[in-house]
């Protein structure tokens, strides 16, 4: 069940180390996904929410409503069934 529903948190908790395409695709490569198969899901992800230009840029590069995005892309990409936010769009610009 936990592999059908994803959140989306209103603090962006990316990790400042990786990129945009990296934070993105950290929930699938925490759960063993393959790095091209979590790579190809990520950039549909971030395709989805406008930000796939921004894939190879670092986190403190981005706006903060850029950020909120990501967050969100990050929850998009496992392809959940549920998707639960927390003010998801506070941020978003």
């Amino acid at each position: 069940r936990r592999r059908d529903m994803s959140m989306v948190f209103q603090s962006f908790a990316l990790l400042p180390n990786r990129s945009v395409l990296n934070n993105d695709a950290f929930g699938l490569e925490v759960a063993g996904m393959g790095e091209v198969q979590r790579h190809q899901k990520a950039l549909k992800a971030l395709a989805a929410v406008g930000l796939e230009p921004y894939a190879h840029s670092m986190p403190d590069q981005l706006s903060g409503g850029m950020k909120q995005r990501v967050g969100l892309a990050r929850a998009l990409a496992s392809e959940p069934t549920v998707l639960l936010m927390d003010e998801a769009f506070s941020a978003l610009d």
